[in-house]
């Protein structure tokens, strides 16, 4: 009987490639993956929602659990090796990715003519990296965030003069209040910074992922070496 470990192998490794690649058309490896899964018995649109489902864990697991090679040692190896994390409990088999072994690219966004809000919510997901299949919650799988032009940034409706900036010295009467239409002439940073930070968690996780966002007030920024990606939103 022909081993089946190989074959499983071939088709994991295109869902974890499939899940890094922007999108599936890109990716060079959807001919040979379609022909792993019909060797392994998944045909017609059973195979098409695998393959339409690239880089989902769960189809992953239902892929492998098909061929009930879980419980082999050497296969749970192979997977933690791909993976870069291992596969843990007796009852659900949960990935947890090694975050030492993941890559973390760096992107680059104009804040010229962007809504705040919504620039806060793309650089948000970016940091933590809710886009990605190995998206953990208690882990820090996201990437590094720059933002220029930060004094460029729209503000929509009455928010210039409505909104309000507070803080406080500790000291009676010491409130301090600022609109932001004086705070993005003083400090625009600040403005775009605290709109993405209330969009990430309140813990030590969220105060380490605050690190990965830098925010400059003009078009230059000294992070050429890291290479960033340019985005559009």
């Amino acid at each position: 009987m022909v081993s089946l470990e190989p074959l499983i192998l071939r088709v994991v490794e295109f869902f974890y490639l499939t899940a890094r690649a922007p999108r599936l058309e890109d990716t060079k490896d959807l001919v040979g993956a379609e022909a792993a899964l019909r060797a392994a018995g998944f045909s017609g649109a059973r195979g098409r929602y695998l393959v339409g489902n690239a880089g989902c864990w769960p189809a992953v697991r239902v892929l492998v659990g098909h061929q009930n090679l879980l419980t082999d040692p050497r296969l749970l190896s192979n997977l933690s090796d791909y993976f870069g994390g291992s596969f843990v409990g007796s009852g659900m088999r949960t990935l947890i990715p090694d975050v030492r072994h993941l890559s973390k690219r760096w992107y680059l966004i104009d804040a010229e003519g962007k809504v705040l809000g919504r620039l806060a919510t793309r650089a948000a997901r970016l940091l933590m990296g809710k886009g990605k299949a190995t998206y953990t919650p208690f882990l820090d799988t996201g990437d590094h965030v720059i933002i220029v032009n930060a004094a460029k940034v729209r503000l929509t409706g009455k928010k210039a003069s409505d909104k309000m900036y507070r803080r406080h010295s500790g000291y009676p009467g010491g409130l301090r209040e600022v609109t932001a239409a004086d705070q993005l002439v003083r400090h625009p940073e600040r403005v775009v910074q605290e709109a993405v930070f209330g969009m990430l968690p309140k813990t030590k996780l969220g105060r380490a992922i605050r690190k990965k966002l830098k925010v400059y007030r003009g078009p230059d920024h000294p992070h050429e070496a890291q290479q960033p990606e340019t985005l559009s939103l």
